[in-house]
């Protein structure tokens, strides 16, 4: 099914288990669905071949140690993670910066590609390969090994580290009243508090080359470490691979990590936090149980049930909320800080002044199922929800090497989505509604520890009159059960209008068909006879390139409101409902060059949603709270270009420009300014009836750092220009256009939209569901003159910033 609303993926909450603390474990034998090989001397090595019918040609790769800040001592804090940087600087056979040249050429971009992550009891390092090419996989699984024994600690490469982790140190505590409590208050009392992975400013200026690679020596050894490699393999060969670049090492020492459990019991039960740069107050409701360690597959899904209450409190929430008439996002979470432990939270975003109304929500809805339970007719729907989404899922390169990582460092099983989908046709039937009430009560009717954020205008509750509120409220309020009551149905009825009929008709490739309408509409058509249901996608001419600066944040707004706001007979919540039980969808989509709608239906019912296109088009509606309710901060800087400016034919230059700036704005605006945490570019060609090109690139910036953002990104674009890329680096980035474009169009939604904008993107009808060539002729000059062009006189820039 296709839905309007986020569908929570059954046990998507798997992924923080990556904050579970390392305690010994035995691990399973061989499985069916992947290998497991120990060498004495040489990291464990897991590999897990896709076997899925639908794979994406892609490879992931991890090294995961099993060392974290918890194993430094107290003059090497920040150790760890200094480690994990300086492995992108340089090795013994990639030194200085040929280490990044060697991850271009594998397609690798770092941040996008290849990245890491130090926490307290591990450092894992993840190269995402867009291509099974061998070349490709044995080049990664170099690195790999060269990160394992030989990451290289120059003067010059510490030096210049220092700079940039001091910079990622100054940002953490510029939300020092966030990041400082909430560390303090989930860790009091335990060694994590006294190990922050970040480190601190003395330990990081008073690290020495040698003392950076007595750490690493120390603690890289065999028996701490695994090689993960998941995807479409080829296990023969990529087990060749592995013998060839990691030979034994007898000559390293182990030493067990130690373990330090977590004791919640002294975290504090009460946390008020005030953000200068958050935009939206938030509440969490935490509850902590002990749970049993899981071995084995079948383990899991005792925790459907209670997955299956924290689901159906949501629905309830939403549905409260809707009656109420509040502007809620509300959601869940869950995690295991270590392998005894379980924390969910139930959270919520809260409106200026809806404190006590929120939180008496939440509380109300949670007490209602702990005490009530929930329907039969609740229960049905969640399971046909769940069978019907995780039917439709198939297992990628990442969700296998993920899975792996958290067999090596904690011992959870593994599980193939056919073995998961096959255990959930087999134990879901069983799934009572008893069992999903004891479940829900077992998770969270627990002790309330409470974590409050808010606006720094914004009052905020005290403790007390929180507790009060969580004890006051009034279960005649909560929502009843649904029992499967007839849900109110949209009315489609649309009168009569002019046939204006076709007018011509063409085929193209790939059983394409367009007919020309009378009244200037053009539509496309493609048939998949693989394909169960339409994917619709309409486009519009023009789009924020054709508003004024002024009307540009009313008209990004307009495209989130008119899904939030509801059609004719039905409000927001009760379309959202009719769009689930019809299995339909339909979103609103508003970019730099044009406008319109997409979205899914059956089959049978192609008609209906055309109907339901109409009235979205003639009859949308925009009420004014929940305009004030989408509302952000954001800077964008535009740079336009006449089309005729633009003499480049080949129209790879696009994703190509895109690639490079995309690359280098993350490395000097996030990595070396710490200006911004994510940043985004894109290049448009804008509609035909609009004659520019259009650079955009745009980020949410404090405002007090919207002048020096600014003057960031200007002076970044004119350095580029005297820097164009060399050859080696455009043709890893084709590579990775060729097998990203190839990736995209398998989908046949995103065929639909390449097929309604052909003309936006340059292509013939023919061409656009097809991939980029892995080649191409263009030069870094190429780039570097077009980007010139940008900068040059004919060039427009505009700056819309706008807070709520």
């Amino acid at each position: 099914m296709h839905y309007s609303i986020k569908i929570r993926r059954l046990l998507a909450g798997l992924v923080v288990l990556l904050t579970l603390a390392f305690s010994s474990c035995s691990f399973l034998p061989t499985q069916g669905d992947y290998s497991a090989e120990s060498t004495s001397g040489v990291p464990k090595l897991y590999l897990w071949q896709n076997k899925n019918s639908d794979s994406n040609n892609e490879v992931t790769l991890k090294l995961v140690v099993r060392i974290g800040s918890l194993q430094e001592t107290d003059s090497q804090l920040g150790y760890a993670h200094f480690v994990e940087h300086m492995a992108f600087n340089g090795s013994a056979k990639f030194p200085d910066g040929a280490l990044q040249t060697r991850l271009k050429e594998l397609g690798l971009s770092i941040g996008a590609h290849s990245n890491a992550v130090t926490t307290f009891d591990r450092t894992v390092y993840t190269l995402d390969l867009k291509s099974a090419n061998t070349d490709k996989l044995a080049g990664a699984v170099e690195i790999l090994s060269e990160w394992v024994s030989a990451i290289e600690f120059s003067e010059i490469g510490v030096k210049q580290e220092k700079d940039v982790l001091l910079q990622e140190l100054g940002r953490a505590a510029d939300a020092e009243t966030v990041t400082a409590q909430a560390f303090q208050g989930r860790y009091a009392g335990t060694q994590q508090l006294n190990r922050k992975p970040i480190g601190t400013a003395e330990s990081i200026q008073s690290a020495t080359p040698a003392l950076l690679t007595a750490f690493y020596k120390k603690w890289y050894v065999a028996e701490n470490m695994a090689i993960i490699i998941a995807g479409d393999i080829n296990t023969d060969f990529t087990q060749g691979i592995f013998d060839q670049y990691f030979q034994p090492n007898s000559t390293s020492t182990y030493i067990e990590p130690t373990a330090y459990p977590i004791n919640f019991s002294n975290s504090a039960n009460y946390l008020l936090f005030s953000d200068q740069f958050t935009q939206t107050n938030s509440v969490g409701l935490n509850f902590i149980t002990a749970i049993e360690p899981i071995s084995q597959t079948d383990d899991y899904l005792p925790m459907l049930a209670w997955q299956a209450g924290l689901d159906i409190w949501l629905d309830r929430v939403d549905e409260s909320a809707h009656r109420q008439n509040l502007e809620l996002s509300a959601g869940y979470d869950w995690e295991h800080p270590d392998t005894t432990q379980r924390i969910v939270t139930l959270r919520a975003d809260v409106p200026d002044g809806k404190f006590q109304q929120v939180i008496s929500l939440l509380e109300t809805e949670r007490l209602s199922l702990i005490r009530n339970g929930i329907s039969q007719f609740e229960l049905d729907q969640l399971r046909t929800a769940w069978l019907e989404h995780e039917q439709a899922q198939q297992d990628s390169a990442d969700h296998l090497a993920n899975q792996l990582e958290l067999l090596f460092l904690d011992g959870w099983p593994v599980r193939g989505q056919k073995k998961w989908l096959k255990a959930l046709k087999r134990e879901l039937p069983n799934l009572t509604t008893d069992d999903v009430q004891n479940a829900f009560k077992q998770v969270t009717d627990t002790q309330h520890r409470i974590r409050i954020l808010t606006k720094p205008a914004a009052a905020a509750p005290s403790e007390e009159q929180v507790r009060e509120w969580l004890t006051s409220v009034s279960l005649a309020t909560a929502v009843v059960p649904n029992q499967g009551d007839e849900l109110p149905q949209l009315d489609l009825e649309i009168a009569p209008k002019p046939s204006y009929g076709v007018s011509s008709k063409k085929e193209y490739d790939n059983e394409v068909t367009e007919w020309s309408l009378g009244n200037g509409m053009t539509i496309r058509h493609r048939y998949d006879n693989n394909y169960e249901g339409v994917e619709f996608n309409l486009a519009g001419l023009g789009g924020l390139a054709a508003v004024s600066p002024a009307e540009t944040p009313s008209a990004r707004h307009a495209t989130t409101v008119l899904n939030r706001a509801g059609l004719r007979n039905l409000d927001a919540f009760e379309l959202e409902q009719w769009l689930n039980e019809n299995d339909m969808s339909i979103f609103p989509s508003y970019t730099l060059s044009s406008r319109g709608l997409y979205g899914y239906s059956p089959s049978e019912r192609a008609m209906d949603w055309l109907r339901l296109l109409h009235i979205a088009l003639t009859e949308g509606r925009f009420p004014a709270a929940t305009v004030q309710a989408v509302q952000q901060a954001q800077v964008t800087l535009r740079f336009q270009l006449p089309r005729g400016a633009i003499q480049v034919a080949q129209n790879e230059w696009h994703p190509l420009l895109n690639n490079w700036l995309s690359e280098a704005l993350f490395q000097n605006l996030r990595e070396e300014l710490g200006l911004v945490y994510a940043i985004n570019n894109w290049l448009k060609a804008d509609s035909l009836d609009w004659p520019v090109y259009s650079l955009v690139i745009a980020s949410d910036v404090a405002p007090e750092q919207v002048e020096d953002y600014v003057a960031a990104v200007q002076s970044l674009l004119d350095a580029l220009i005297q820097q164009p890329p060399d050859s080696a680096t455009i043709q890893g980035w084709m590579q990775t256009i060729h097998a990203d474009s190839a990736t995209f169009i398998e989908s046949t939604e995103n065929q639909a939209l390449l097929l309604a904008r052909a003309e936006e993107f340059e292509r013939s009808v023919s061409d656009v569901i097809k991939p980029f060539d892995p080649d191409t002729t263009l030069t870094g000059q190429d780039l570097a003159d077009l980007l010139a062009q940008f900068r040059n006189d004919p060039a427009i820039l505009v700056q819309y910033i706008w807070l709520p």
